[in-house]
């Protein structure tokens, strides 16, 4: 995987009650990038990472894609956190998500 790839897990998405579940794994770097989760007419509720190396921090900004435009079922995800680092990680670095979106 490279900077930018993103995997679904298979037999995802899923129902999970009243709204919808994915979950897979997505490979960031220092730059703010988009992903499609849930598809143009899914709104993501929440999204959860977890560095599989066990360190590091990542920015998530649900329903909005790296422009600052509103984009239903995307995220924009940039590794690093400016209120961690000073600047963003120049490494890739592979994150497991969980994201819950209707």
């Amino acid at each position: 995987m490279a900077a930018g790839d993103l995997t679904i897990d298979t037999g995802m998405p899923r129902q999970d009650g009243g709204r919808w579940l994915a979950t897979g794994t997505v490979q960031i770097d220092g730059t703010l990038r988009t992903f499609a989760i849930a598809g143009s007419r899914g709104y993501l509720l929440d999204m959860q990472l977890l560095n599989v190396n066990g360190t590091g921090t990542a920015k998530v900004i649900l329903n909005q894609n790296a422009s600052g435009v509103e984009t239903n079922g995307s995220a924009a995800i940039q590794a690093g956190d400016e209120g961690v680092y000073l600047e963003a990680p120049e490494s890739t670095e592979t994150y497991r998500y969980v994201a819950h979106f209707v």
